[in-house]
């Protein structure tokens, strides 16, 4: 989120940012004013997606503070290291990386519906690839955890299934202005894996040759927030600045999947209401 921020801010924007620690975000803020932004066009709003009341306060804040929002991009990644409920009864890693930010996002949704050609990118990781099935029965409860590795890659899956279905929405009633679309950043060097110091360790000093700055690691988040070439591209997803629906899993594509004890017609759509 960091680069995302700081270049959006570099090109004119006027940056909302929602996160939960102010004295984090001010230190982020500090490093950008340094690096050249406007910290009069960064702006801190306090947001734990972590908690809907929290959620819904972000939102009526936003509502207050804009008339539209033009780019919307929901960038929360965490990887609990054990299993935890939020005080909503949700378990954490779901709730702070799929069902926040889609609660969000429906709030702010008639913000986006009044901005000209406004965008709702829902950022990713390719690891949700690794999910056979959804069982929404148990996924807060600790038999359903799975791990880590295995709740971040079911949230991460939950954020595709999310733009697909909200942009089948917006083009069902007749909106063809919003663009919807997902993507995967690649591996960057951050501190999503603070919660399991072997991870972080593997990551940087085993697979530092993969890993992206923070600077490169945005550049598919602002390809997909700012480039023409992608003018009214909507439902898509795109990996490293190329638009891949090959890449799709078999979860989001394909009508009639069964996901563990769910018969449905289709499941992005049921995981979209599921959500509500």
């Amino acid at each position: 989120g960091w680069g995302t921020a700081k270049e959006l801010n570099l090109r004119g924007a006027k940056v909302y940012m929602l996160c939960r620690s102010r004295d984090r975000t001010e230190k982020a803020r500090g490093e950008m004013i340094q690096a050249g932004c406007d910290g009069s066009r960064l702006i801190y709003v306090n947001l734990d997606l972590g908690s809907i009341e929290s959620v819904r306060k972000c939102a009526e804040e936003m509502h207050k503070l804009e008339s539209h929002v033009d780019i919307l991009v929901n960038n929360a990644g965490i990887s609990a290291g054990a299993y935890e409920r939020t005080a909503d009864g949700h378990e954490s890693t779901w709730q702070t990386n799929h069902l926040g930010p889609f609660l969000l996002t429906e709030l702010l949704l008639q913000l986006v519906e009044k901005s000209e050609a406004g965008r709702i990118i829902n950022v990713t990781g390719g690891i949700y690839t690794i999910i056979s099935s959804l069982d929404l029965s148990t996924i807060d409860e600790k038999e359903g955890f799975g791990g880590s590795v295995v709740a971040y890659s079911r949230s991460k899956l939950a954020n595709v299934m999310h733009a697909r279905e909200l942009n089948r929405r917006l083009r069902a009633r007749d909106n063809d202005v919003i663009t919807v679309n997902s993507l995967r950043p690649g591996v960057i060097h951050t501190e999503l894996g603070r919660d399991h110091p072997w991870l972080s360790w593997t990551t940087h000093y085993l697979f530092w040759f993969i890993q992206k700055t923070r600077l490169d690691g945005a550049q598919t988040t602002l390809y997909a927030a700012l480039s023409g070439e992608v003018k009214g591209v909507s439902g898509k997803y795109f990996t490293v600045k190329l638009c891949c629906m090959s890449l799709l899993h078999i979860l989001v594509t394909s009508p009639g999947w069964k996901a563990t004890s769910t018969s449905i017609v289709n499941l992005p759509e049921f995981l979209y209401i599921s959500a509500m």
